[in-house]
């Protein structure tokens, strides 16, 4: 079976765990080579380089806080001194607040939202296109967003603002640098079985349950379903799309 990515150079921020950890794994199952990186958790992020090694693949480890830009450009000159180029990036990094009423959520905790999810997305955006010009060969950037960037959740003023930004971003990029042959495109994933649900149903017996009975399937998914749809968007098969922002919730927002 073909690789749909083989030889092709993939940055994933936010690679610790969940969505980016299963990510780094999926790319170099499909022939990339990897750059990991996180902002705070460079154990999480050094075991997922290694677990992409393991399976036989290419991958390095890069701490960067993508909120500091100086620490972005670094990120991507370190991969492309290792590499050569990059053709592919999942901007994957979040942070959220607390649960709070809008009027509730204390101001810091807003700004720390919208600082990593929203600005830290568009400096990693900005950098990518700008390696992606200098090579001259066009890229891919998938922005993961969220369903709570589409409709109201309540709780979660913060998090739905930054994500909705990144949502009208990835379509406003998209149109700007089409005809250079770079294409942006953003997954919103719905309720999703990562360490973050997982830990907290492990806390309140019976959320899971609770999650899935919001679903139109009926469960909740799984980081490899986001992920095979991130692999296909990336790859040669997806040249036509872009601008576009795909649902992965089992029709929760339908």
């Amino acid at each position: 079976m073909s690789k749909q990515l083989l030889g092709k150079v993939v940055i994933v921020t936010g690679g610790a765990r969940g969505i980016g950890r299963a990510a780094a794994l999926g790319f170099a199952r499909e022939g990339a080579r990897v750059v990991v990186s996180t902002g705070r958790d460079f154990k999480g992020g050094e075991e997922t380089a290694q677990m992409v090694m393991a399976q036989g693949g290419d991958a390095i480890f890069v701490p960067c806080e993508i909120t500091d830009e100086a620490a972005v450009e670094a990120m991507i000159k370190t991969a492309v001194d290792k590499y050569g180029r990059i053709d592919c990036a999942l901007n994957n990094a979040a942070s959220g607040h607390g649960q709070a009423l809008t009027a509730d959520i204390p101001t810091d905790d807003w700004r720390r939202a919208i600082d990593v999810v929203l600005t830290g997305s568009w400096l990693c955006m900005k950098h990518e296109i700008k390696q992606f010009l200098a090579q001259g060969g066009g890229g891919s950037i998938i922005n993961i967003t969220s369903t709570t960037g589409m409709i109201g959740f309540p709780y979660s003023a913060g998090y739905g603002a930054a994500k909705a930004g990144v949502i009208h971003l990835t379509r406003t990029t998209a149109k700007e640098y089409a005809k250079q042959g770079i294409r942006v495109n953003a997954i919103s994933p719905g309720p999703i079985a990562t360490e973050m649900l997982t830990s907290a149903a492990a806390a309140n017996p019976g959320l899971l349950d609770q999650v899935a009975g919001m679903v139109p399937l009926g469960r909740v998914g799984e980081p490899e379903e986001v992920v095979d749809l991130a692999i296909w968007l990336s790859s040669a098969k997806a040249g036509f799309v872009t601008g576009s922002m795909y649902t992965v919730d089992g029709g929760q927002t339908a």
